[in-house]
């Protein structure tokens, strides 16, 4: 957390308002909290009881007076210029929202570089909602966005509040929908400012029976919030999730063959799902292999044909750790 807490300190934006959330820790967070609020006054710090990062970040938007706001997650730090460079941006244009790259840091030192423009663009309304599609996750393939809400710095008086990652998935992807609903202008800075730390137990490695229903929860949410702005968005989000929690299904473990099958039967017969899967734009599940595996597993599933899926996404699986060697 230290090393968290000092890099916003250490801003060379220095006309900030710093808000330590202490969400029921029970190591020395609290501590070292009311220590750094006693050596820089710039620094609140409110103690509650543990509600989760959606409870939290909501606790610190309530005590927030500036015009814009950021979120920093305690085992993340950020790069000295962020706020420098993008409240300049923000305040000279008087934008919505300005938006960064950032880093990943794995434990093993590698280090992955995420920057969704080349260029600094400014823009407006009508080219907000044009992005809105662009950090929903289509068809089995990469996003164009990253839905993150930490490399941005977000104009207070619309913002949206957080949603619960104990009820949904995705929780930053709502947060990003609902508020470039709200917003009428944006600008990306094609650098990586944020340093965000990547835990081993931060990756998801096995299979948790209560992700399929967060998920469904998560698309009707979204289905709810972009009614009548694009129908397709939901339906996508959905496949695309579930197509990632059936490889987690899939990999090694103390799950039986026979327990993985059931898994993916009851997924794929879910009526819920079955509705958004008859909602799927067949035609947008991309070009080339890719596009006619998408095809086929997207037509597997309508028809409910489970078994054989569940055959396919096997074979799929053993196909792709073949070609990465």
């Amino acid at each position: 957390m230290d090393k968290c807490v000092k890099s916003i300190a250490d801003q060379t934006y220095s006309n900030l308002e710093i808000i330590l959330i202490d969400d029921g820790s029970t190591d020395s967070c609290p501590r070292l909290c009311d220590e750094w609020a006693r050596i820089d006054s710039r620094i609140k710090v409110v103690h509650k009881k543990n509600g989760g990062l959606g409870d939290a970040r909501n606790v610190g938007l309530d005590v927030a007076t500036g015009d814009y706001v950021a979120f920093v997650d305690s085992d993340d730090h950020i790069a000295p210029l962020m706020y420098e460079t993008l409240m300049k941006k923000a305040t000279d244009c008087n934008l919505d929202v300005v938006k960064s790259g950032f880093m990943r840091e794995y434990a093993n030192g590698k280090t992955e570089t995420f920057i969704d423009m080349d260029t600094c663009q400014e823009i407006g309304k009508d080219a907000v909602m044009m992005l809105l599609p662009l950090h929903i996750p289509r068809y089995g393939r990469a996003l164009t966005y990253t839905a993150t809400s930490c490399t941005s710095v977000y104009k207070r008086s619309i913002i949206p509040r957080f949603v619960s990652e104990r009820q949904y998935v995705s929780e930053d992807l709502i947060f990003t929908v609902e508020y470039l609903l709200r917003a009428n202008s944006f600008a990306y800075i094609p650098q990586s400012y944020y340093y965000y730390y990547m835990r081993e137990d931060s990756i998801t490695h096995t299979y948790n029976e209560k992700t399929f229903a967060k998920i469904k929860s998560t698309t009707s949410y979204l289905d709810n919030i972009l009614k009548g702005i694009d129908s397709d968005l939901a339906p996508q989000f959905i496949y695309n999730k579930v197509h990632h929690l059936i490889k987690t299904v899939l990999l090694p473990s103390d799950i039986s063959s026979r327990q993985k099958y059931k898994i993916i039967k009851d997924i794929v017969k879910d009526k819920q799902y079955q509705s958004y899967l008859r909602r799927c734009d067949i035609n947008k599940c991309g070009t080339g292999l890719k596009g006619v595996k998408n095809r086929l597993g997207l037509s597997l599933q309508r028809k409910g044909h489970s078994r054989l899926y569940y055959i396919f996404s096997k074979f799929d699986m053993a196909q792709t750790k073949f070609r990465k060697g």
